[in-house]
């Protein structure tokens, strides 16, 4: 074995593992995200529509968040289709 070929099988393998850790993420977020598309959530300063459901990873934490468009006091998408995400930790109020 040659000293590319072996950068190159290290360089693979290293790849399977990112997907392999990628698909574990995912499979935790959808089996731990305590709310689902379409729920409406807040914390203290907006509320916003579960349009994605996603994840951050920070300290080796996986962070769940909600991502959707921010509500006026009446439930209905800003008119100036502004967005936000609020992370899971963060949620203090579920309509």
């Amino acid at each position: 074995m040659t000293h590319e070929e072996m950068k190159q099988k290290i360089a693979r393998i290293e790849h399977d593992a990112r997907l392999l850790k990628e698909r574990v993420y995912k499979d935790y977020v959808i089996s731990n995200a305590k709310y689902k598309i379409g729920d409406i959530l807040g914390d203290y300063s907006d509320f916003i529509r579960v349009e994605r459901i996603a994840y951050s990873i920070c300290r080796g934490d996986v962070l769940i968040y909600y991502s959707g468009p921010v509500l006026t006091k009446k439930g209905e998408p800003r008119k100036d289709g502004t967005k936000r995400t609020v992370f899971e930790s963060m949620v203090r109020f579920v309509k």
